[in-house]
């Protein structure tokens, strides 16, 4: 797991196509806006320009988000309500309960979906609700039948997204498993967006992501519906531990994903609040951030089929480093608020796809 403190791109989607996809996701301004205290919480929402999206509607509202991950706190007061407690389930063999002893889950979590309640921060899609699916085994690691069973369960219990912020760069381990490629193809093939970590491996060389998120580079999997995540700091600078691009630049985004603050979950009794802070980092947490706009921008237009909102993501990003897509930044940078409203000359995003 990374801890640190129908063809690619939207087959079918032509220029006119995505230029009305674009120009028609204006919404009228909502209200019952989360707080400014909430958005300030954690760098990121304001980074990916949520708040402006939430205003055109996209909240998230009516789509489900699959976890995969070490469990989540289901009934901690920034996330009880976002739970999807008949599609959320202990996926490993050793059925342990959905919630487990670690955090990395729960923050994903509340990254992508965190309550709009006046208390702490919020969530990207803090209207969305979360498939909360535990795969790990005894040993906090993965096994390629656990994730695989995860990855169906979360396709049969109709999540639109699946977030995965776990990974491995060993070709040979259960996270570069054909169980797995397998179970992400049928995802991909129901009309699923996957989005994952690209590791954090930077600072030692990697110059690939890790597995699973490797698999985004083989269409057959992919299908145009897979999002790989890479991690920003506060200034807006890569940090060195995030994998780059290498070869999934085509289909990489850049997220915040260190400094970031979240909810003290491992130290927070059931029904108490706030319950404290913590800080936390990792591409992990870029993942969320991806996976939370991908559930906003789903939200604000129900009709959107999954590789169409990953060519909206991918395509209204922030472009960072050389032009166009390269193998350190990938796209650029999430910018949710372009996605969702569009932009000024819809060319300009038709052109970078």
């Amino acid at each position: 797991m990374e801890r640190g403190k129908r063809s690619a791109r939207g087959a079918g989607l032509t220029s006119v196509g995505l230029a009305a996809v674009l120009l028609g996701l204006g919404c009228e301004a909502k209200s019952g806006l989360p707080r400014t205290d909430e958005v300030a919480f954690s760098w990121g929402v304001a980074a990916i320009g949520a708040p402006e999206a939430w205003r055109r509607g996209a909240t998230g509202r009516g789509v489900r988000v699959a976890v995969i991950d070490v469990g989540v706190h289901t009934d901690h007061p920034e996330l009880a309500g976002a739970i999807d407690g008949a599609g959320s389930d202990d996926v490993s063999k050793s059925q342990r309960g959905v919630t487990g002893p670690k955090s990395h889950g729960s923050e994903a979590a509340f990254i992508i979906a965190g309550a709009a309640n006046g208390t702490l921060g919020v969530g990207v899609a803090y209207e969305s609700k979360i498939i909360a699916l535990r795969a790990d085994n005894v040993v906090g690691g993965f096994d390629a039948e656990d994730l695989a069973r995860a990855i169906d369960q979360a396709r049969d219990a109709d999540a639109k997204v699946i977030s995965m912020s776990l990974g491995d760069a060993d070709p040979g381990s259960s996270a570069a498993s054909p169980l797995v490629a397998d179970a992400l193809a049928r995802a991909t093939r129901a009309g699923v967006l996957v989005v994952m970590s690209a590791g954090n491996l930077g600072n030692v060389g990697a110059t690939e992501p890790t597995f699973p998120a490797r698999f985004a580079q083989d269409p057959a999997i992919a299908n145009g519906r897979m999002i790989v995540a890479g991690g920003l700091n506060p200034d807006g600078a890569r940090n060195p531990a995030s994998n780059p691009a290498g070869g999934a630049r085509d289909v990489y985004l850049m997220a915040p994903g260190w400094g970031l603050s979240a909810p003290d979950f491992a130290n927070c009794t059931a029904g108490a609040a706030p319950c404290g802070s913590i800080r936390i980092g990792g591409t992990s947490f870029a993942a969320a951030h991806v996976a939370g706009a991908a559930a906003a921008l789903l939200g604000a237009r129900p009709g959107l089929s999954a590789d169409e909102a990953a060519a909206l993501l991918l395509g209204s990003a922030d472009d960072l480093g050389a032009p166009g897509a390269d193998a350190l930044y990938g796209r650029g940078k999430l910018n949710l608020a372009r996605a969702v409203a569009g932009v000024a000359n819809a060319q300009s995003v038709i052109t970078k796809l």
